[in-house]
């Protein structure tokens, strides 16, 4: 209940008082350019895409930029920064220093007087295939008794430049153009922009081993018993490890030498692909690991856990005997490693202990760019890759003197049009003056001094503040003398052409507002701007490239692109049919998930855009379709005619027992409420079409032609396609003899039809 003193318009000015600056009711779309040039819809789309963006290998910073990208990288949870003086106490490896990825540093923190710890990891598993990779040059440099300094940068993701500015994507140089491959929302780069665009998969998988379990011997030789890659190897075959369980009946051939290095039918496989991370093992039952020559490799995993919590705990236990606080944190690794030294059964998820073994995988894969992938920008604007194109087949520009520029995303040129989102081709223009300015310095037409001119003159157009900033070192207007500041410009200009290519632009919310007319208005002040000569690479009949330039010349820049978390490889499903549960549904299996098996082996449930998009062939069809497939029971029976029946001949047809099992659930949880839901048949009626509607479509020749003409008037095109319809609603005779059309006529305009 609202109290009595409460107003709405106090609320909104109490709120309003708390902004200081007008930029901070953008929220996350600070970090988009253009703000005002495209539509909210748009503008809360690309806040879902900033999210859903995946950490690519060869992440830049965006060339058009509002200055905003690394106050929210600050708040990331890849960004680490020392909140406060630390002394590294202790350096402890998680294995040994044999694989020195993983190893924890515990410190005493100097401001609170707190023991604290920081772990070094390779990577972090965020949910399902995502994570990120650490970049841990700042603490692979610590040794025991250095200072950690406030504010220093422990580690970031590899999402950050070495001056800590935060890169999400990639600058793509990008050309709209209309061609087969890239109709709606389609895209086709190229095999730079794909490399680009990969990005490290970080997968996880649980292994669990019974007493009567035996793990295949698919990495070693009669010499050396060797069931899994190490940390740090790579995944052969897709193939992890494999367990067989062992059967008494046939344990002579089960466990013979040769046997145990092959895979077979019954043997449970966990694929997994990539380079392995990490290595976690919780045993309950350690006489396993004693009894078994099989498990000799897990062993020595297992041995490593318990050196790493005896030497845990022999780092704290003084710590805490002096009466020194320990942080949450460490005090929860604490008593973690105390309680694995002391042998108590390992619990899984508070559930009850197991009997067995449990194997905690972590592996890294690199997925580069590839067709079904999904890539965006910044405005809203979201696409599938439908092909990846070789670098020699992708078109090139004439930048003048024998340099070239290599495209390397092709957009339909229809992209913007009712999407209201401008920004795209703002950024486009821009980022191509910008290279055209640097194609025309390479050329050796402008000084130093009139290049920083025209780039003072194109900057100041677009935001005179941002001009002025670069002015309180560089005045374009003054001659300069000195040497030293001219080799000062010189490694500047050159650091632009050769190492960036680029000119950085910044487009700050509610203070820049870029516009057509301001983007004419450069063109006019830099007259020398023209547009590309685009050369397109054809093969000819004998497999030849050649390159054929295009009709128009084409204005073609960069455009800074996220790859999503949408990638072709998780879409995939295929299916096989297998038993229901006990409501008579289909369920979700968790193998697929587990990295047990490729495929689910439960029926394919359509969801809502599948059925909507059937929907122009007739409701009724989509719902036995639903029917035969997930939601009958006894209509999936019918599927047993696609492996016994005739293959050209398949009449899949619901019968009287298939019934919906969804609507019997309904109907009895309404049963419960008092209530009953009736279901009834009703067959459809078949109604014969008015005489004038059929007159009108016959043929000319089938109609009285006085009759016909004078009541009916005939339309100028005849459809002749309606001749064989018409006939078969009309009441026909054995052989129709088209010689009579009165009669045809008569029959038409009788009142009973």
């Amino acid at each position: 209940m609202i109290s009595s003193g409460f107003t709405f318009v106090n609320e909104v000015e109490q709120r309003a008082q708390e902004i200081s600056n007008p930029d901070s009711v953008l929220g996350k779309t600070l970090m988009q350019p253009f703000r005002p040039a495209n539509s909210g819809p748009r503008a809360l789309m690309y806040t879902v895409h900033v999210t859903q963006s995946m950490c690519v290998n060869e992440a830049e910073v965006p060339i058009v930029c509002t200055g905003y990208e690394d106050k929210f990288a600050q708040y990331s949870s890849s960004f680490e920064e020392a909140e406060h003086e630390y002394q590294v106490m202790a350096k402890i490896y998680k294995y040994s220093p044999e694989y020195p990825s993983h190893y924890y540093l515990i410190v005493y923190d100097i401001d609170t007087g707190e023991y604290d710890y920081i772990e070094r990891s390779t990577c972090v598993h965020t949910s399902e295939k995502y994570g990120f990779m650490w970049c841990n040059k700042v603490l692979d440099s610590l040794n025991v008794g250095d200072h950690i300094e406030k504010g220093t940068t422990i580690r970031t993701s590899r999402s950050y430049d070495e001056y800590e500015n935060k890169e999400n994507g990639v600058n793509l140089t990008t050309a709209y153009i209309a061609c087969a491959q890239n109709m709606e929302d389609s895209i086709i780069i190229s095999e730079t922009a794909a490399r680009k665009l990969g990005s490290m998969l970080i997968s996880t998988c649980e292994i669990s081993l019974n007493n009567n379990d035996i793990m295949l011997n698919l990495y070693g030789d009669d010499s050396n018993y060797k069931t899994f890659p190490d940390i740090g190897e790579s995944v052969k075959d897709g193939i992890f490890c494999a367990l067989r369980r062992v059967d008494n009946s046939s344990i002579l051939y089960q466990m013979s030498q040769n046997a145990l290095k092959k895979l077979g039918i019954s043997d449970k496989a966990y694929l997994i692909k990539g380079i392995v991370s990490d290595i976690s093992v919780r045993c309950n039952t350690p006489e396993m690991l004693e009894s078994s020559i099989y498990n000799g490799q897990i062993k020595k995993y297992y041995e490593y856990e318990n050196a790493f919590a005896m030497n845990i705990v022999n780092a704290v236990r003084p710590i805490v005997a002096n009466g020194y606080l320990l942080s949450n944190k460490l005090n929860e690794l604490y008593s973690i490693c105390s309680k694995i030294i002391s042998g108590a059964k390992y619990s899984k998820n508070g559930e009850t202990d197991f009997n067995g073994i449990l194997l905690q995988i972590t592996t890294i894969t690199n997925l580069p760019m590839r067709a079904g992938d999904k890539m965006c920008d910044r405005y809203g604007g979201k696409g599938v890759v439908s092909k990846v194109l070789p670098d020699n087949l992708m078109p090139v520009l004439d930048a003048g003197n024998g340099n070239w520029r290599q495209v390397e995303v092709i957009k339909n040129q229809s992209t913007c049009i009712n999407r209201e989102n401008l920004g795209q081709l703002h950024e486009q223009s821009l980022t191509f003056i910008g290279m055209r300015l640097i194609d025309e310095y390479k050329k050796g037409y402008m000084s130093p001094k009139e290049f920083m001119i025209n780039y003072y003159n194109f900057l100041s157009i677009i935001d005179i503040d941002y001009a002025d900033y670069m002015t309180a070192w560089f005045d374009p207007t003054c001659e300069y003398e000195d040497s030293y500041y001219n080799l000062e410009i010189q490694m500047f200009i050159n650091s632009i052409v050769n190492e960036d290519d680029c000119l950085i632009i910044s487009d700050r919310p509610f203070a820049t507002k870029v516009t057509m007319d301001l983007i004419s208005r450069i063109y006019d002040n830099l007259p020398f701007i023209k547009p590309y000569d685009m050369y397109v690479r054809i093969k000819d009949s004998n497999g030849n490239i050649r390159s054929v330039k295009a009709a128009r010349p084409m204005y073609v820049g960069k455009i800074y692109n996220y790859r999503l978390k949408q990638f072709a490889e998780e879409k995939f499903s295929v299916t096989s049919l297998s038993p229901i549960n006990t409501k008579g549904l289909n369920t979700r299996s968790k193998a697929g998930k587990n990295c047990e098996e490729p495929f689910t082996r439960t029926p394919v449930m359509l969801g809502n855009m599948e059925a909507l998009n059937l929907t122009h062939v007739g409701i009724e069809y989509v719902i036995q379709l639903i029917m035969l497939y997930s939601a009958s029971p006894n209509a999936r029976a019918l599927f047993e005619k696609l492996l016994i029946g005739d293959p050209t001949n398949i009449d899949i047809r619901l019968d009287e027992t298939s019934v919906n099992r969804n609507a019997e659930i309904i109907a009895a949880l309404m049963k419960t409420m008092g209530m009953k839901l009736e279901f009834t048949k009703k067959l459809k009626e078949k109604k014969k079409m008015c005489g004038k509607i059929m007159c009108e479509y016959l043929p000319r020749e089938m109609c009285g032609i006085t009759m016909c003409e004078k009541i009916y008037p005939q339309p100028d095109v005849i459809d002749y396609t309606m001749r064989r319809r018409m006939c078969t609603l009309l009441p026909q005779p054995d052989v129709i003899d088209y010689s009579k059309p009165r009669e045809m006529c008569k029959i038409i305009e009788s009142p009973e039809d």
